[in-house]
């Protein structure tokens, strides 16, 4: 199937175990069916494979969830393994939240082995738990497997809290170690910045001199983030911008191909209303990772998804638009359909406030979603123009830090699917947002308080 930003049919995508192996990019992911009623309760994984993140072959479950009894009744997130010999082990979350009330640990780590990334078998004699006397019993979750080079050794990193802390700051990425992927013991956390309540889906990977933790904040922003160190044993230095996207993006992990590596996370649906609160799980969105020449990491959108929007089915050219003061719109006529992006390179002077690309214009009720470059706090936002009134919020947070120079002109790509979309700032940042209102409207340039130009205005539908 055709969907740049997937979705399970019969619920919604969780959180995405990618998995690179022999050409095919193998996407393993939590399906919840949001449906106890006719589904049961449980999260089982199923799988997807890809080559390009445009076409993906959907394969059913392949690791099944157990029932109240078991410690999986929920499937929850870990990782994939490939031994030299070519046996592959899953490690993964058994979450079962009817535990807790026997006085027994809600979650614990759990093994599945196979030959062919198809057919698992799980272990259930290797499950093992948190150690108690340096972290607490309930959240021992998201384990990620690699092997330490230097060591010798394979090392486990896991969402959990430890013992001792402050009490919502006892987050850490807390650190097992193995030498037969059976027996594991577990040492003191490798990083534990009593930052936040748990950082989950923790990932590793090194690109050069730098090794890059990735984790995603159990927060009010849910933000997947990263950390960077120049050895295992830190210290894990904080970039100035340690974000990959924004609120509506989470739980990412990293795969790599050997030549480009790629971030997978879910865009949260909203229960079908903008003015519903985010939910668990919704959409795959795919970015591209790249390390800049200082080190520090961006994202962009994939070369192959790039490829896919191949259909001009407008070029505008240039958009010279001044606004002294107050807010001008300038409606651009194009006949789209539900999957389209929008390229353009923008620039302003230094008395403009705002400047964007509006989504979903409905100009008859003066209503719209938008991509606002907000020069006055340098800042990369989605919103709704106008705005709402105050105890309506529906994007809060949903947005990125950026630098913004007048008269500068950067690219900024929009791709839309359906009610899911992302923008790519000057091909290093990323904001997902979705919209739920105003289907099959247009699209306009908006500037507030000075001038703008909108450079090569073109939109692109998928080459089918």
């Amino acid at each position: 199937m055709n969907r740049i930003f997937y979705r399970s049919k019969n619920g919604c995508t969780g959180d995405v175990i990618p998995f690179y192996d022999k050409g095919t990019f193998y996407l393993f992911y939590l399906h919840d069916f949001r449906n106890h009623d006719v589904y049961g309760e449980g999260t089982p994984w199923y799988y997807l494979t890809t080559k390009d993140f445009v076409t993906y072959e959907e394969h059913g479950e392949v690791i099944p969830r157990g029932n109240k009894e078991s410690q999986d009744l929920y499937v929850f997130t870990g990782s994939v393994f490939k031994e030299a010999e070519g046996k592959y082990h899953i490690f993964y979350t058994g979450h079962n939240p009817h535990l807790r009330k026997q006085g027994k640990p809600e979650q614990a780590v759990m093994h599945a082995v196979s030959s062919d990334l198809k057919h698992w078998e799980k272990v259930p004699e290797d499950t093992f738990y948190a150690p108690t006397d340096i972290y607490e019993p309930h959240d021992w979750r998201d384990p990620y497997v690699f092997f330490n080079e230097e060591k010798k050794e394979y090392w486990m990193l896991l969402a959990a809290r430890t013992r001792e802390g402050a009490a919502i700051r006892k987050g850490c990425t807390a650190l097992c170690v193995s030498k037969d992927l059976k027996n594991w013991k577990a040492a003191q956390p490798l990083w534990a910045p009593s930052y936040f309540y748990t950082h989950e889906c923790p990932d590793l990977f090194k690109m050069g001199e730098w090794w890059y933790l990735i984790y995603s904040e159990f927060s009010d922003k849910c933000i997947t983030r990263y950390r960077m160190a120049k050895s295992l044993n830190g210290p894990w230095l904080a970039p100035r911008d340690d974000a990959f996207d924004g609120r509506a993006y989470y739980a990412a992990k990293t795969a790599t191909d050997g030549q480009k590596r790629y971030l997978f996370g879910w865009n949260p649906t909203k229960n079908g209303s903008d003015y519903k609160p985010w939910e668990w799980g919704g959409n795959l969105v795919v970015h591209e990772v790249f390390q800049r020449e200082n080190g520090l990491l961006g994202v962009k959108m994939p070369e192959t998804v790039r490829d896919y929007f191949g259909k001009e089915i407008a070029s505008i050219g240039t958009i010279n638009m001044q606004c002294p003061e107050g807010f001008l719109t300038h409606p651009i006529e194009a006949n789209l359909g539900p999957s389209y992006k929008i390229s353009a390179k923008v620039s302003f002077s230094s008395d403009s406030t705002k400047l964007g690309i509006q989504l979903r214009h409905d100009r008859q009720n003066d209503s719209s979603y938008a991509y606002v470059l907000d020069t006055t706090r340098n800042r990369l936002v989605f919103s709704i123009i106008p705005n709402h009134p105050w105890n309506r919020a529906n994007f809060e947070n949903v947005e990125r830090g950026i630098v913004l120079q007048e008269n500068k002109a950067y690219d900024l790509d929009i791709l839309v699917e359906e009610d899911v979309c992302v923008a790519y700032f000057d091909h290093s940042v990323a904001l997902s947002s979705r919209m739920y209102a105003n289907a099959g409207h247009g699209i306009s340039l908006f500037v507030a308080d000075g001038n703008a130009r909108f450079e090569n205005v073109k939109l692109y539908g998928p080459v089918i």
